[in-house]
């Protein structure tokens, strides 16, 4: 069974974050954030037919338990539609914990943007892990430029 690696404990106060790359790691970490319940409710889909990715919030009540992003990568391309990928399911993050729980003050368009810039960066991390990728992009050798 895959483990979840839950990325932020922190900069969200309450929920958890995770990038899951497989529908089974999905399985997993939906398990994980229920596994005290007897009767979980039910998983939704992984990623529609239509979607690259989607963002589910797990939640109890009010209360968000989990903010999962999942990404087919077998969708992804180029490493500009990778972090496009990624900061669009990040902006659903934040919008989530601002609809949720007021958790920005309203109008602090700064801090909204550091949070965006934060999860983005987390799930990128998290992505380049799992992918066993280098986080940094190859340099151009010497001569090897075009003009």
């Amino acid at each position: 069974m895959s483990k979840s690696k839950w990325l932020e404990r922190c900069v969200l106060a309450h929920p958890d974050l995770t990038l899951c790359l497989t529908e089974k790691a999905f399985s997993a970490a939906y398990r994980h954030v229920f596994r005290s319940r007897k009767d979980s409710p039910e998983m939704p889909i992984w990623v529609d037919d239509d979607a690259d990715a989607m963002m589910h919030t797990l939640s109890e009540g009010a209360d968000i338990l989990a903010c999962i992003v999942c990404l087919d990568d077998s969708s992804v391309g180029t490493l500009s539609q990778l972090v496009a990928l990624m900061a669009h399911e990040a902006q659903h993050v934040v919008q989530e914990v601002q609809r949720q729980h007021n958790a920005l003050p309203l109008g602090d368009d700064e801090m909204e943007c550091r949070l965006l810039d934060h999860i983005t960066m987390r799930l990128m991390e998290s992505y380049m892990e799992q992918t066993n990728r280098p986080d940094k992009l190859p340099r151009r050798r010497a001569g090897s430029g075009h003009r």
